[in-house]
């Protein structure tokens, strides 16, 4: 279990809040690491707190670390270089990596899962279902459905902030995908998402092989009933899709209607992996980055205040739309914040094709490549105090970029996660909505912890209040945030 976050009230405020230049990103060339234990390796560390000890290993070992599972080796990466000469420039050399064939019985052959020719096949024909002529019809879906959530807040109410932005987000993905409420079959997708979630989890305990799916253990068997459970929805929906022979701008009428250059149609299992893979990858990140928003918004008032100013101003109390987006700046550097400090998908894997070098160092066929962007992306290498939550950062007047690759929450290159303006937009839109009426604290005496399974969730929920919140009149530029009482977050498993 991952120790519970401490906020830390001992900021000095003399400390300057900017600063003008970047930090020292030096790297040892390596590879060098810790030394594991004879038979087991690094299994205890990764099991007990992976986020906590790759974060070690990038300060104490440099750009490439290497370590151990078992008898097998393979390689921590952290230096930016190596990570886009990884992602980007030598990416056919490297397939995904041996961790996420363990959630094929629930993926499949999906975006997330897939390889090679079959990836890219798939990719192409996808991806214009993601430009921004149909973000902006999905745009106004997310605004709708949050305003209805709202509409069940009530001053000084008690929520699961994870379990409301889990169920919006299922709402938004599901109209957007099928233009349908699925409000009935939300307990199954829930019960997907979960399923995955533990089974991934379960699986991390040990860093075993992928188990044949025949074998009689209760946690296949669990994972087999939620994936059947979940393919009747989907068939139904997509039956009904068909069997109505209407066009709509949904994304699955536009993956129902494209065609490969063949002339050929998607064959019923891979729209299957597909509309799986966007269900519930797609609605569980985004829940996860807004829960991370909510809880480091809740412990940074100036922040908060800064960015009700900004929304009282650029909106006037009117419903927030997508043309508003490039209007509200000071958003847009709090939602890359969050994204920095906690990244949905924590860590990417790589495994290389054939015998490489990385960094100068010799890389066996076969070997698993880890970048880590929890760990890369709270490095003093690359960011000042890199804990405190400072949207300020991206402010691009106020401070040096950091190096390319020493921010990559949606990835890089060209597997760069497909919905990453989605998410951006989406994630956005509904920080504007809420935040316009209502604010969110902490409950009292309730300690957050970190789970880092599949994505990077609040173990065990996020308990919030419910809080009113007034207009704030301000003329002008928006202030720049900075201390007050509550301007720092650290997690104890760095």
């Amino acid at each position: 279990m991952a120790r519970p976050l401490r906020v830390r009230r001992d900021y000095p405020s003399e400390e300057p809040l900017i600063s003008s230049e970047s930090p020292s990103h030096e790297y040892r060339t390596g590879p060098d690491g810790p030394k594991g234990h004879w038979f087991y390796g690094h299994l205890a560390e990764l099991r007990d707190d992976i986020l906590g000890f790759f974060s070690r290993c990038e300060r104490d070992y440099g750009g490439l670390v290497r370590l151990r599972l078992y008898h097998e080796p393979f390689y921590l990466v952290c230096d930016p270089d190596l990570i886009q000469r990884i992602l980007v420039t030598d990416h056919r050399k490297f397939v995904k990596p041996t961790g996420l064939q363990v959630v094929k019985p629930m993926f499949g052959e999906g975006l997330l899962t897939s390889d090679g020719d079959l990836w890219r096949k798939q990719r192409d024909l996808m991806q214009p279902s993601f430009h921004r002529e149909c973000i902006r019809r999905y745009a106004s879906i997310a605004v709708e459905s949050t305003e209805k959530l709202l509409a069940s807040f009530a001053a000084n109410q008690e929520r699961d902030i994870h379990v409301d932005m889990s169920g919006l987000t299922l709402d938004i993905v599901a109209r957007s995908l099928f233009g349908a409420d699925v409000t009935a079959g939300r307990a199954v997708i829930a019960a997907g998402a979960d399923g995955v979630q533990a089974f991934f989890n379960s699986w991390r305990q040990r860093y075993l092989p992928p188990l044949p799916e025949w074998l009689p253990l209760p946690a296949l068997r669990r994972l087999k009933r939620t994936v059947r459970e979940l393919d009747a929805m989907i068939d139904l929906l997509v039956s009904s899709r068909q069997a109505s022979r209407e066009r709509s701008d949904d994304l699955l009428s536009m993956l129902l209607h494209s065609r490969y250059s063949d002339g050929s149609p998607m064959s019923r299992r891979q729209l299957r992996d597909e509309l799986v893979t966007l269900f519930l990858a797609g609605h569980d990140t985004t829940a996860s980055s807004l829960s991370w928003a909510w809880y480091l918004l809740s412990q940074h008032d100036v922040v908060f205040a800064t960015l009700c100013a900004e929304l009282d101003r650029v909106l006037g109390g009117a419903r927030v739309t997508l043309d508003d987006l490039p209007k509200l700046s000071y958003l847009d550097r709090v939602f890359k914040e969050v994204l920095r400090l906690y990244p949905s998908a924590y860590n990417i894997g790589r495994v290389a094709k054939e015998s490489c070098e990385v960094g100068g160092h010799h890389i066996a066929r076969g070997r698993n490549l880890i970048m880590c962007q929890w760990a890369v992306q709270r490095s003093a290498r690359h960011y000042q105090d890199p804990e405190a939550f400072r949207p300020e950062r991206w402010d691009p007047n106020a401070v040096k970029k950091p190096a390319k690759f020493a921010y990559f929450p949606f990835g890089g290159g060209p597997r760069n996660c497909i919905g990453a303006q989605f998410a951006t937009m989406e994630a956005k839109l509904i920080l504007a909505t809420l935040a316009q009426r209502w604010r969110l604290e902490l409950a009292s005496g309730r300690k957050i912890a970190v789970d880092p399974a599949l994505t990077l969730r609040p173990l065990g929920g996020l308990p919030m209040i419910v809080r009113r919140r007034e207009p704030v009149l301000r003329k002008g530029p928006p202030p720049s945030s900075g201390g007050g009482a509550r301007s720092h977050v650290a997690a104890s498993n760095v």
